[in-house]
């Protein structure tokens, strides 16, 4: 090692992750709101301190070396350290966010026991979005499925929350499978389902791996409601229970027969965070919110 990483600046580590999470000096460079070569000089700059090379370049893309994926790994926690004390300074209220429909009755639900707290319910992009909201401190918490243990996040379970299908009902009953739907039933259905969402295609491969074709899908993108989409279609929304919506006698819920788990639903905040008494006043009301629903 050729200096001292004590003197490397902010900037430098946050256009490393830029180079880590895009893999291009562009892409980066717009990341960080910065020229291409801004991000090229503060690599420079890393890596004669690191005294070894932090990437290779293959064409346009760039990849991480040995030692630049771990520089990078310490980098992601002095940068979100540096994110969460930008938030824990920018004060109340709280800016609670999420991209899921069910998480966001709860909120709405919840929001009589918490004070201080101004919710944010996106309406584009996913889980992944979420999380790097969070991770960026741009959000103080989200509410959804549960983050990965890897993730910078303290995490507080709040409700197992059953995958159902919401079926389109027709006057003589006509093609709504009985409950619960075993791999024989679902195996004869369309769904609608969000797109990329792990769970469908958990339950897609547990069809196939009981002897049946796995169903055809509809596609629902974000901001699209899988329920409405069934009720037009006589497609089945995949939905966790939370999400399902009453609209009275369009549809019926449909219970699964063990071919999926139900999902964790969390609510998370970044683990540097030091609001910490403010974040746990949120998640108590949100527990009791998800007890009512349970029940």
């Amino acid at each position: 090692m050729s200096g001292s990483l004590a003197g490397v600046e902010p900037r430098h580590w946050a256009s490393l992750l830029a180079l880590a999470d895009e893999g291009s000096f562009r892409a980066a460079a717009e990341r960080r709101g910065h020229a291409g070569s801004a991000i090229r000089h503060h690599l420079a700059q890393l890596e004669r301190v690191a005294g070894v090379p932090l990437v290779e370049r293959d064409g346009r893309t760039v990849m991480l070396t040995t030692a630049g994926a771990a520089l990078a790994e310490h980098a992601r926690g002095i940068v979100g350290q540096l994110d969460a004390m930008a938030a824990d300074l920018r004060g109340a209220p709280l800016r609670v966010g999420t991209a899921d429909h069910g998480a966001a009755r709860l909120l709405a639900a919840a929001l009589p026991g918490a004070v201080a707290v101004e919710v944010v319910v996106a309406e584009l992009g996913g889980a992944a979005d979420q999380q790097d909201a969070v991770a960026r401190g741009e959000l103080d918490a989200a509410v959804g499925e549960a983050p990965p243990a890897t993730a910078p996040f303290t995490v507080a379970a709040l409700l197992e929350d059953p995958i159902v299908l919401v079926v389109a009902r027709s006057p003589d009953a006509h093609g709504v499978p009985a409950s619960p739907a075993g791999p024989r039933e679902v195996s004869a259905l369309t769904l609608a389902a969000d797109a990329g969402w792990p769970t469908l295609d958990l339950l897609r491969a547990r069809v196939r791996a009981a002897g049946f074709e796995p169903p055809e899908v509809l596609h629902v993108g974000a901001g699209v409601s899988a329920q409405a989409v069934a009720a037009a279609t006589g497609a089945a929304a995949l939905l966790p229970a939370s999400a399902v919506e009453d609209d009275g006698s369009a549809t019926v819920v449909v219970r699964l027969r063990d071919l999926v788990p139900p999902r964790a639903l969390t609510v998370y905040w970044h683990a540097h965070r030091r609001r910490t008494s403010e974040l746990m006043v949120l998640a108590e009301a949100l527990g009791r919110a998800a007890r009512t629903v349970a029940a």
